[in-house]
């Protein structure tokens, strides 16, 4: 009873005091509460708010906290590298409802408009506040959706697109939120049903109007980012900011670059001394992007105030990548929406630097 009333306060919003980061609805089974930076992906994917007439995206999700809604945080897209494929003509307009859900099985969005705000310049800004002039009330625990879409009288020829995370596999890849708790949904065009893509993660952050934050805030992968061979290493390095965290496992997520070799992996405290070592092999993993988890003996406590590291190392004639998620915490979205307590660090000679010569890449790694 006591597991099940803390994972309702840690919902999908990951909105507890910056850093924190949990998962999951109640209602999914398999799901847990995670620490860390339980997502992925692989690439971002946009889809068009417009260049098909009636064609509509909506932002599912969770609320978690009750209160009035001062603004969202979006991710549009508007480059022409190609033509058509992210943007056309002089964008068209925007507009940015929040409705309430339908309450099926399906969780769609409902014709109950909470709050609605046009954007007429939708290609001034990508990383787009909006704030609502009647700000809507959330109730904790409820389904509710961002619902983007086009009124300009040609929405076929003048469009922007939304930006998301994508994985190329759909299922159990996202432990930091359930299936149900967020999702992007898209009408395809106005004689078209809605329809789940559940190889999206939104990109968005929420603003109440006493302060509290939630969403899901990391604006990119840096795909194949670092190659990891043997002898090198990479880790996570964060400080406990919110609250004690006990756990009893920990996963990573790597791509083995052949099918020989081992991972070694190692959480450190702040003084280097290794509280957990484990060594993973590679030898039956695919050569695609895998989750390799380590359960403890034991669990063990990770103190608010204390610092830590999550160590990669290659052995055995081991090499693999990291993909590293960009925080958009720089852009406007939340600290609360992203893994705020560290960042990933290479090593080169005796030196740790920041991975990727950054300081706001996270490596895919949670605890649970």
């Amino acid at each position: 009873m006591l597991k099940r009333a803390l994972l309702a306060i840690c919902a999908i919003g990951f909105s507890l005091p910056a850093g924190s980061r949990t998962a999951a609805a109640t209602d999914e089974p398999g799901t847990e509460a995670v620490f860390g930076v339980g997502w992925t992906a692989d690439s971002l994917a946009n889809l068009e708010v417009g260049r098909f007439r009636g064609r509509t995206v909506s932002y599912r999700f969770r609320a978690n906290h009750s209160g009035t809604v001062s603004a969202v945080r979006v991710y549009f897209i508007f480059r022409k590298l190609c033509p058509g494929c992210y943007a056309n003509g002089d964008g068209g307009s925007v507009t940015l409802q929040i409705a309430a859900d339908d309450g099926t099985p399906n969780h769609f969005p409902s014709r109950t408009v909470l709050a609605s705000v046009l954007i007429a310049d939708p290609m001034t800004q990508w990383n787009r506040e909006v704030r609502f002039p009647q700000q809507p009330s959330f109730e904790a625990g409820k389904f509710y959706h961002i619902v983007f879409s086009n009124p300009t009288p040609d929405p076929v020829q003048n469009y922007v697109s939304v930006d998301d995370l994508y994985a190329s596999a759909a299922n159990d890849i996202q432990p930091s939120a359930a299936a149900s708790a967020l999702a992007v949904l898209l009408k395809p065009d106005g004689a078209s049903p809605w329809q789940l893509k559940p190889q999206h993660v939104p990109v968005f952050s929420i603003q109440y109007s006493d302060g509290f934050a939630q969403g899901q805030g990391y604006i990119d992968i840096k795909s194949n980012g670092l190659t990891v061979n043997d002898g090198d290493s990479v880790r996570e390095v964060f400080t406990v900011k919110d609250a004690d965290h006990k756990v009893s496992t920990l996963a990573v997520r790597i791509q083995p670059q052949g099918t020989h070799g081992s991972l070694k992996l190692v959480l450190e405290d702040d003084a280097h001394k290794a509280l957990q070592t484990t060594s993973l092999s590679l030898a039956r993993d695919p050569q695609a992007y895998v989750w390799k988890t380590y359960s403890f003996q034991a669990p063990l406590t990770l103190s608010k105030g204390s610092g830590y590291a999550v160590v990669l190392a290659a052995e055995n004639g081991a090499s693999f990548r990291i993909s590293p998620l960009q925080k958009g915490t720089q852009y406007g979205f939340a600290a609360e929406t992203v893994f705020s307590n560290g960042h990933c660090e290479t090593k080169t000679g005796p030196l740790w630097t920041g991975c990727l010569a950054r300081s706001d890449l996270d490596i895919p790694f949670y605890f649970q």
